[in-house]
């Protein structure tokens, strides 16, 4: 026997319809356009999360919980201290953050070549900075692309 539909559902479409729990995570057809749908997983009710801060629900999204294994019950767990962090936890420390360009270094547009940028971040890693992030765009009005690397070290 199937269970009842309690998960509602949205489609692009903008159809709503109920899917039974046991469809959670799967794919459902839509009844209106027949487009397949993602059955969302049941979570916590938004009012249950709303006092949480957003690094207490980055906390939460990180623990080691198997889908299928049911929500732990709450009635015996001890209250979380809700009130904000002025800073950021000790360990996280304060970071120094610098921006490598092509122009910033010196590069003229078109001459730039990768082993260029891997010479760089090496200089910069023995400083003790490391890549953070770094991105290639295309700078409008130009035919060459620029890219951009953000290093990292502990300030």
């Amino acid at each position: 026997m199937s269970s009842p539909p309690t998960i509602t559902v949205t489609c692009s479409c903008g159809r709503t319809f109920l899917a039974p729990d046991s469809a959670a995570g799967k794919r459902a057809r839509c009844p209106s356009c027949d487009k397949g749908v993602l059955v969302p997983v049941p979570s916590l009710e938004t009012s249950e999360v709303d006092h949480l801060s957003t690094t207490q629900l980055r906390m939460i999204a990180r623990l080691p919980f198997p889908p299928s294994e049911a929500r732990p019950e709450t009635a015996n767990a001890p209250a979380v201290d809700t009130t904000p962090a002025s800073s950021p936890p000790p360990e996280w420390g304060l970071r120094e953050y610098k921006v490598l360009g092509r122009s910033d270094e010196g590069h003229d547009a078109g001459s730039f070549q990768p082993q260029d940028l891997e010479a760089e971040l090496n200089t910069h890693a023995a400083q003790g900075w490391r890549l953070h992030s770094i991105v290639a765009i295309r700078v409008p009005g130009t035919a060459a692309d620029q890219v951009i690397a953000i290093l990292e070290r502990p300030a």
